[in-house]
């Protein structure tokens, strides 16, 4: 009984520290928002699940091949990348810290599956609370009785970036996308989801931010374009908004697509970038440091090219074999799991696809925001094709079984 009594609190606290996590990923965006002292929320967290992990992994004395493959390729690679910055004297914790999630790899390892559960029950409604936030925010600053400036008394500078005076991006709207994803694809089109739809897709395009409607019409457009059971008629539909959208920005929003700031300085990026690798092309193999710049610039927000100036053609590789291998997991799922299943696993496959496709606009996957997502589904993808791949094998071996089912 007390054994018993011991599992029910394990599995509780269990939950809890879980449900943190993922409430922290969710609202919390970069981090810093919760602070005591210097030391995060976040930090409190990550620190529970590691140390958690760590007991689990001794008990059992088992390891996932998949973890341990991970985690060696990234450790490998923060080496690598840390050792070329100390032989130029120019290393720093702080460049190492953002990239030090890939250690979640170990609790996802041993939790795939209750970790999706967490995470499929509290994104929706965070991302519903933080759209209903922005947009109450939005109203209140047209009618004058709040100024932008006044997001700094509970949000950190560095937490949020202004779009002038008309509007904001937090950092952890990412998943305010990933939640419209969620009601498009996953929920019946009842009244109330397809409100809280409307409550996300309207908070994202009040952020004024291009990459942010661009990544998501994308997404939603070859959902329905490659899921065979859509109808012709609504893919066509989606064809036409997909074509109007872009049309109607440029004959009467052309400053929602053409932003001279942000533009010259992706420009500028990129041109800065292309002549660091034709100064330096030894460093296309394995980038010029953890702690290097380009120009005067820390880092990029185009992900690729700062995967490829701190950690070369090997980080990059990582990062794309990353996607390849959920890629092929996802094919193999879909192709065996049962129907009333396949709208969560579309769900977590393209907002996956989403994260890489913002990526080109802003830094996500290469940090803990998005990084410590796409762990998630990369290690529930695994354990749920091994799962099926042992079922099926199963059934080979004992056709007899089928009668019981």
């Amino acid at each position: 009984m007390q054994n018993a009594n011991s599992i029910k609190l394990a599995k509780l606290l269990t939950g809890i520290i879980f449900s943190m996590l993922a409430i922290d990923l969710f609202l919390f965006g970069g981090g810093r928002v919760v602070e005591f002292g210097g030391v995060t929320f976040r930090m409190l967290i990550f620190a529970f699940c590691l140390l958690l992990s760590l007991i689990l992994i001794l008990i059992a004395g088992k390891m996932s091949k998949v973890m341990l493959t991970y985690s060696s390729a990234a450790m490998l690679l923060l080496i690598i990348s840390s050792y070329i910055s100390l032989l130029k004297g120019e290393f720093t914790f702080a460049s190492l810290s953002p990239y030090l999630f890939f250690l979640l790899a170990i609790t996802f390892s041993i939790y795939p599956i209750y970790l999706e559960k967490i995470f499929r029950r509290l994104l929706p409604p965070c991302s519903v609370f933080m759209s209903i936030v922005y947009i109450l925010f939005i109203v209140m600053l047209l009618l004058g009785r709040v100024s932008i400036l006044d997001v700094y008394k509970f949000i950190p500078e560095s937490e949020v970036f202004l779009r002038g005076a008309e509007g904001l991006v937090y950092k952890g709207f990412v998943f305010i996308m990933i939640g419209a994803l969620y009601f498009i694809i996953c929920k019946n089109k009842s009244f109330i989801n397809l409100a809280f739809t409307f409550i996300c897709i309207t908070a994202i395009i009040f952020t004024l931010t291009r990459g942010f409607v661009l990544s998501l019409l994308v997404a939603i457009l070859l959902y329905y374009f490659n899921n065979k059971r859509t109808h012709v008629s609504i893919k066509l539909v989606m064809l036409c908004i997909g074509i109007a959208i872009p049309i109607y920005l440029l004959a009467v929003q052309p400053a929602f697509l053409f932003r001279a700031g942000s533009d010259s300085t992706r420009i500028n990026d990129m041109l800065i970038f292309l002549d660091y690798l034709d100064q330096n092309p030894q460093n296309f193999i394995f980038g010029s440091g953890i702690s290097g710049f380009l120009g005067e610039r820390p880092s990029v927000e185009n992900v690729y090219m700062d995967v490829i100036l701190h950690f070369g053609l090997l980080g990059l590789s990582m990062l794309l074999a990353i996607y390849v291998k959920i890629h092929l997991d996802y094919k193999y799922i879909v192709k065996s799991i049962a129907p009333s299943y396949r709208k969560r696993i579309d769900w977590l496959y393209y907002s996956i696809f989403l994260l890489y496709l913002q990526s080109t606009f802003n830094p996500y996957i290469n940090n803990y925001i998005g990084g410590v997502f796409v762990v998630m589904v990369l290690f529930y993808f695994n354990a749920t094709r091994i799962s099926l791949a042992n079922f099926k094998t199963k059934i080979e071996n004992n056709p007899e079984q089928l009668k019981l089912i």
